[in-house]
């Protein structure tokens, strides 16, 4: 007789099986469908090792970085490399959810960044994304074409609550 743990491990299963076959997106309105009852269902998917949505955006957006900008893991100071790596600190933070620390200390940089200068990087990107940078503007505009993903509606989330704190 199955078992409610068994039955939602063979969905996950499935999901995981087919996972290449969706978008990002798709991913995540599963996943936050699927967690949102905060029931059994969400504990179980939770402790489910195999299948943890920030894992699989970070996951597409380090594969993004190293094909289209592998100059984000240069360290020189030329503004495409370090507009390129602070877009990365920002999508690994915002839309990936990783913390400051763990971006600073990714395996993809042979060099390791302390958190306040990741968190540095996250706050120039945003800087640069209200005054409409050209270099700012084109990195997102073609990272939502791949990724998939509305960094205008992430923005406008980070801005409302720093807006908020710092009334």
């Amino acid at each position: 007789m199955n078992t409610i743990k068994d039955n939602l491990k063979d969905i996950i299963n499935i999901i995981g099986e087919d996972i290449e076959d969706l978008k990002i997106k798709d991913i995540e309105s599963i996943y936050n469908k699927l967690t949102k009852s905060r029931g059994i269902l969400y504990d179980y998917i939770i402790s489910y090792r195999g299948f943890q949505q920030p894992t699989l955006l970070s996951d597409s957006i380090i594969k993004f970085f190293e094909e289209y900008y592998p100059v984000y893991k240069a360290k020189n100071r030329k503004v495409e490399v370090v507009i390129s790596r602070y877009a990365f600190f920002f999508m690994m933070n915002k839309c990936a959810k990783m913390t400051l620390s763990d971006i600073g200390s990714h395996s993809a940089f042979n060099h390791k960044y302390d958190h306040t200068t990741v968190l540095h990087g996250v706050n120039t990107f945003l800087i640069r994304y209200e005054v409409k940078d050209d270099l700012v503007m084109n990195i997102l505009e073609f990272a939502e074409k791949i990724l998939d993903i509305r960094f205008d509606q992430v923005i406008k989330d980070v801005l409302y609550h720093r807006d908020l704190v710092n009334k």
